[in-house]
């Protein structure tokens, strides 16, 4: 069915309450201080091609909005009814994973066989074990000095635990207790998202809630690209510096292009710059290569975002419904950009 102005307002704010009652289960249910006091979590109702299409307003973090999901959730080729997937690994799913203490939880929500959205949760969690209490550490010259590292795996099976998994998880940090409360209040939102989507498919239908997903998608990329059209055609060029890298006293400096063409735009970082050849020349390596929290490739665009691009040499960096709708197409092979606010 065609979805008017009315019904798309109407399938929004579902869409919102869902994720909304999604991060007061969390806030409520989890233990630790990093969700009761610093709220360093998040909740979202995803589309199967792995863009937000909901997160909570008044909860929680949201740098991860317009990162597209879809590296992770391609990573198993088969999925059953009430599979949750765990997972913290920076290298095996995309831009999801910042670093070791983000852990992360998917599930797949079924109708009649099909996978017709996800339901997403996350937390800064405490400690994931490695050299340190708390799992961050700036000095940190790999990312194994961080703590274990999980790729995307089934903690749940069909909706039965992987105690193998748990195990292995709980072994590993400091405070397991306290863990494992966050990754149970994770996976207890994630299963709210299941239920109440299909309350909302029984009270609409499954093709009026998929194509749903779709016009809220459309709708928040036809918003951003109105905010883009009213910027001046051209390039814009902006450089700061990190504060420090742990590593040297010498700078490093991140110069960024912005350019604008009607209603699209693209990032590129243009250049390295000469305080980062300095402290090549004094330190022997790229110091911004030499920190685990910047040693990992900055997470990948997905599409319809912005079209962002580097060249190449060593990595560094890191309203309306969530637009993770902006450009047109893939991003550039090799493209990337880094953490948002």
């Amino acid at each position: 069915m065609a979805i008017d102005r009315v019904l798309l307002e109407i399938l929004g704010n579902y869409f919102q309450a869902i994720v909304e009652d999604m991060a007061r289960i969390m806030e409520r249910t989890a233990y630790t201080t990093f969700v009761k006091e610093t709220t360093d979590f998040s909740t979202g109702l995803v589309s199967t091609g792995g863009e937000y299409v909901a997160y909570p307003w008044k909860l929680g973090a949201s740098p991860y909005l317009g990162l597209n999901m879809a590296s992770a959730l391609r990573y198993f080729e088969r999925y059953d009814e009430g599979d949750i997937v765990i997972c913290n690994d920076a290298y095996l799913t995309g831009p999801l994973c910042t670093h070791l203490p983000d852990v992360h939880i998917l599930r797949p929500i079924f109708h009649d066989g099909r996978i017709v959205s996800w339901g997403y949760a996350f937390v800064h969690s405490s400690d994931v074990g490695g050299a340190v209490p708390a799992s961050v550490w700036p000095r940190a010259t790999e990312i194994f000095q961080e703590g274990l590292r999980l790729r995307p795996t089934k903690l749940y099976r069909a909706g039965v635990l992987n105690e193998d998994v748990r195990n292995l998880i709980l072994d590993n940090c400091r405070i397991p207790d306290l863990v494992w409360g966050d990754i149970k209040a994770m996976c207890a939102a994630v299963n709210s998202c299941d239920r109440r989507v299909g309350e909302m498919i029984r009270k609409f239908g499954v093709e009026t809630f998929v194509e749903g997903v779709d016009a809220v998608l459309d709708y928040a990329e036809r918003r951003a690209r109105a905010v883009l059209a009213r910027i001046p055609d051209g390039t814009y060029r902006f450089s700061d510096y990190m504060e420090d890298d742990l590593q040297s006293e010498v700078p490093i400096r991140i110069t960024v292009a912005l350019t604008v063409e009607g209603s699209a735009i693209s990032i590129c970082r243009t250049r390295r710059s000469l305080c980062w050849r300095k402290c090549r020349r004094t330190c022997g390596t790229g110091a911004s290569t030499r920190s685990t929290r910047g040693s990992r490739p900055s997470r990948r665009l997905g599409r319809r975002r912005w079209r962002t691009s580097r060249p190449r040499g060593p990595r560094s960096g890191r309203g309306f419904p969530g637009p993770s709708a902006c450009g047109d197409g893939r991003s550039p092979a090799g493209t990337e950009m880094g953490r948002s606010g």
